[in-house]
């Protein structure tokens, strides 16, 4: 089963998006750059965000559902 988080008409899903991440830590995503180009994160990846457990629920210079997300295992996406 995948999961999408894209933040839409000002509403943001960044929390709803971090919370997946932490309740999923062998998950996997895709951030959909362009219709032809994504690149695979796993959810644990620090880039996006790292603290106890790994995840920060808060802000740092945006929303990380600026970008569409798909959210899934592995085998899903």
């Amino acid at each position: 089963m995948t999961t999408e988080f894209f933040d839409v008409d000002g509403v943001s899903f960044h929390n709803l998006f971090q919370a997946w991440r932490t309740d999923h830590e062998r998950g996997t995503f895709l951030t959909l750059e362009t219709r032809a180009r994504a690149n695979l994160h796993g959810a644990r990846c620090q880039h996006l965000g790292s603290g106890p457990p790994y995840f920060l629920l808060g802000r740092r210079s945006g929303a990380h559902t600026d970008k569409r997300k798909i959210c899934g295992s592995e085998d899903a996406l």
